[in-house]
């Protein structure tokens, strides 16, 4: 839960919500069982009817014309958006994250990576835009939260237009604390709009020598006018420019 209070009776429902949600993923998504993230809910799958599984299942296919991710749309109606940003939960409409991906796109980058990638917005527009073609790019996404690992997986496998999508390599971990791949020249996320960094303890000290040496490095931050002024947001790309090399890109 990392930033719910589990003595509110809200948190339990939410909990139980996130359950129901999680079985419905297992059990229902073709080929996620194979791949699927353990979470912490996985004990209380067998308490959902499998009518209400297929149920709900068969509702999200059906609203996918009018949605480029029903899972994560599901999630959101689930868990507002006020429970949600205490946990660093943040949701990117469709044209915002087609926008981000498409600019970075454009360059064509080896490997794309999603940091804190929540229920894969970024990723599938990503996916969407490049399509199979040849030297489309390899997708990378990492999260704290499996269940929303889960649903990233889900949006690609039930909505992947036939097996046209290239499937993200995803992995369970805090973005802050974990490496991204070595093929790394594309870097995409959703700055958090809230002092989540001061919530959790994260430092906020900036290197003294991160922008030195960077030399002929190349790079650019878009910053929304929702960023905050303390700068808690910054964490992300500060990590990512670590990573980067000469000619690389930062979104």
């Amino acid at each position: 839960m990392h930033g719910w209070d589990i003595a509110d009776p809200m948190t339990h429902r939410l909990l139980l919500r996130q359950a129901a949600l999680n079985s419905v993923l297992r059990q229902a998504v073709p080929g996620l069982s194979a791949r699927v993230f353990a979470t912490p809910l996985d004990h209380l799958n067998d308490v959902i009817p499998a009518t209400l599984i297929n149920e709900i299942y068969h509702t999200v296919l059906q609203s996918a014309c009018g949605s480029f991710n029903p899972w994560g749309e599901l999630y959101s109606a689930l868990v507002p958006q006020p429970q949600r940003r205490q946990i660093g939960q943040f949701w990117t409409e469709e044209h915002v994250a087609e926008w981000m991906a498409a600019w970075l796109l454009q360059d064509r980058p080896r490997c794309l990576s999603d940091v804190g990638c929540g229920a894969g917005n970024f990723l599938i527009k990503a996916a969407q835009l490049s399509g199979s073609c040849a030297d489309a790019p390899a997708l990378y996404g990492l999260d704290i939260s499996p269940l929303l690992l889960n649903l990233t997986q889900a949006a690609f496998l039930t909505f992947a237009d036939g097996g046209h999508f290239h499937l993200p390599n995803l992995n369970a971990q805090n973005y802050l604390e974990s490496p991204l791949p070595s093929n790394t020249d594309a870097v995409i996320c959703n700055p958090p709009y809230t002092p989540m960094a001061l919530r959790f303890g994260l430092s906020l000290q900036l290197d003294a020598g991160l922008f030195a040496g960077l030399g002929a490095r190349t790079f650019e931050i878009w910053i929304g006018h929702r960023a905050p002024a303390h700068g808690a947001w910054f964490d992300a790309p500060v990590r990512a420019l670590r990573q980067t090399t000469p000619g690389e890109t930062l979104q």
